[in-house]
């Protein structure tokens, strides 16, 4: 059995989780079911030296298009749970682990009341 991740959860609801970016990096996303992609606010992206060479791209949004940069993250881990070589969106608003990150476990459960998730391979 893999063990909880502890998250937490902001006072809009969101559920917030620790990520490491290339083995080196600290950073907090919003986990979010419905984005497909993960996404890095470009102030993240500049600290992490993620804006080199990034390309240019279009993300749809619930209600909008909004123009973004593209590039690769070598890693992404939360807590043991690791994703290799994962594009990832760029843009000047929000910073959400994506479907694209999410869809590599079998399982996603969360716990509301303990403030935890547990993924499963």
């Amino acid at each position: 059995m893999t063990e909880p991740i502890p998250c937490t959860l902001s006072t809009s609801g969101l559920i917030i989780l620790p990520i490491v970016v290339n083995l080196e990096s600290r950073i907090y996303l919003a986990l979010d079911t419905g984005c497909t992609h993960t996404m890095f606010t470009t102030e993240t992206a500049r600290e992490l030296g993620l804006l080199k060479g990034a390309t240019s791209t279009q993300v749809f949004t619930a209600s909008d298009k909004i123009k973004a940069k593209q590039q690769k993250a070598s890693y992404l881990s939360i807590f043991e749970h690791t994703v290799e070589d994962i594009d990832v969106e760029v843009n000047e608003y929000v910073g959400y682990l994506g479907l694209d990150f999410l869809n590599q476990f079998k399982d996603l459960s969360i716990n509301f009341e303990n403030q935890q998730i547990t993924l499963i391979k």
